[in-house]
């Protein structure tokens, strides 16, 4: 289903601000959180995946992966918004150059 989205030029530009809005809002963010709890000095992040530990964050661990997904996401999600408007620019200028080129009638020319 990604795929039709991405190879869609109207998907790829609603993903792309989508992602976009998505980083500026994480690199906004004050509050340090851990499933949905806020974290302060000292605490610890367990994360889990099928019921095993799979990592443990320190606050400043917590907050820099926050801002690491931020910035990941504005920056994937700026150059997807940016293709598909290209695209989509793109798309209206090759349309308009075919609107433009005269049409000939083949028995005219015959």
């Amino acid at each position: 289903m990604a795929g039709k989205i991405i190879g869609n030029k109207y998907g790829l530009l609603i993903l792309g601000l989508l992602a976009l809005g998505f980083g500026i809002w994480q690199l906004n963010q004050t509050e340090v959180t851990c499933d949905g709890q806020t974290m302060s000095e000292g605490d610890i992040c367990v994360h889990t995946k099928r019921g095993r530990t799979t990592a443990e964050n320190t606050f400043a661990e917590e907050r820099e992966s926050q801002q690491l997904t931020g910035q990941i996401a504005t920056g994937v999600g700026g150059l997807m918004a940016l293709g598909g408007a290209g695209w989509i620019v793109a798309g209206i200028v090759r349309g308009k150059r075919e609107d433009e080129t005269p049409a000939t009638d083949p028995v005219a020319a015959a």
